[in-house]
């Protein structure tokens, strides 16, 4: 339900809508793999998407803000990490099974 309570709140109040696009904004130019997952969200979806799409648009949403706010405010390697294993398809379908990452900042972060 909530999926679908995202799209009726962007479409029926355009503040929400326009605010979105800003946190969107706030982050591009960052990461070429940034760039090019929003890029396809804008083309998947020029509008509300139907409500079928509703999950797959919420989770594809939550994964840009999340990388926005990465982008923005940790270290470069924690927002590579999330970039190449939730937006840019380089990993596979295991958690884990990525390779190019800077691991040793990514441990060094957990403590």
């Amino acid at each position: 339900m909530i999926c679908l309570d995202i799209l009726r709140t962007l479409s029926r109040d355009l503040l929400a809508a326009d605010v979105l696009q800003a946190e969107f904004e706030s982050a591009v130019g960052s990461d070429r793999g940034y760039d090019a997952a929003l890029k396809a969200h804008r083309e998947r979806w020029p509008g509300i998407p139907p409500e079928g799409e509703a999950r797959w648009f919420a989770e594809n949403t939550a994964h840009l803000l999340t990388a926005s706010q990465l982008l923005r405010h940790t270290p470069a390697a924690i927002a590579d990490g999330f970039i190449a294993t939730r937006l840019s398809g380089h990993s596979g379908r295991i958690p884990g099974s990525v390779s190019g990452l800077d691991t040793g900042a990514l441990l060094a972060r957990l403590g």
